[in-house]
């Protein structure tokens, strides 16, 4: 006896009926509007940092302290902010709109509560990963640009294949 999933796709189709495919596919498409206006958002979230200097402010104040000190906390703070920013449209997306199609049951606060500590649990972790790369490029120095890009050879050595003996 053998699966035939093109049947039991048909047969769970078959079987939601036309009020039930009619909100699958209204859902479907609202999900990747969303992912192009998500991408949207944080671009407009990043210009704004950048246009309101928000980074630069925060490393004036961290002057004094060491670049590995400073550079995590400009990553988390980043982050943190970045997070804060979005919130509404977070809460859109992932709270309310799930609501609205029936796909979750959650309360508003726990959705609040558990996207906090996703929210500080990756400042954390990002701005760990974010100093990693930021040493690796202090460390490579002016060629740092050869190992982010995954390529092995160096600008004036050819790879051994296009080599002449």
């Amino acid at each position: 006896m053998s699966f035939d999933p093109a049947a039991a796709t048909k047969a769970t189709i078959d079987a939601l009926g036309p009020d039930a495919l009619e909100k699958a596919a209204s859902y479907t498409v609202g999900s990747e509007w969303l992912s192009f206006w998500g991408v949207v958002v944080a671009a407009l979230v990043t210009f704004l940092f950048v246009r309101l200097r928000i980074l630069d402010r925060i490393d004036a104040r961290l002057q004094k302290r060491g670049w590995a000190v400073r550079t995590l906390l400009l990553c988390a703070a980043f982050m943190l902010l970045s997070a804060l920013v979005t919130l509404p449209w977070d809460i859109y997306t992932g709270w309310w709109r799930e609501t609205a199609y029936g796909r979750t049951s959650q309360p508003l606060g726990d959705y609040l509560g558990q996207g906090a500590i996703g929210i500080v649990i990756g400042a954390i972790f990002g701005a760990l990963f974010f100093l990693g790369i930021y040493a690796l490029i202090r460390r490579a120095g002016k060629r740092w640009w050869i190992w982010s890009g995954g390529s092995p050879l160096s600008p004036s050595r050819p790879s051994c294949c296009c080599r002449r003996s």
